[in-house]
């Protein structure tokens, strides 16, 4: 646990913390988990129907040549 404070106090990991905040901000994450299927949004709000489904969607699709 000492390291832990330390490394909290000394801020060894903001920067990180930080940049994932605003990757996060940029995708527009109003909460976690997020999930995306090929960089678009899947909402799971109503269960994970909707996630199976997409990831479904893009297994049937031909990879881009």
């Amino acid at each position: 646990m000492p390291r832990f404070e330390n490394e909290l106090k000394d801020g060894v990991y903001r920067q990180r913390v930080q940049e994932q905040v605003e990757g996060g901000r940029r995708l527009n994450v109003r909460a976690t988990p997020t999930f995306y299927v090929n960089g678009v949004f899947t909402d799971v709000s109503f269960g994970l129907l909707q996630l199976r489904d997409a990831i479904e969607r893009a297994l049937r699709k031909p990879p881009a040549p």
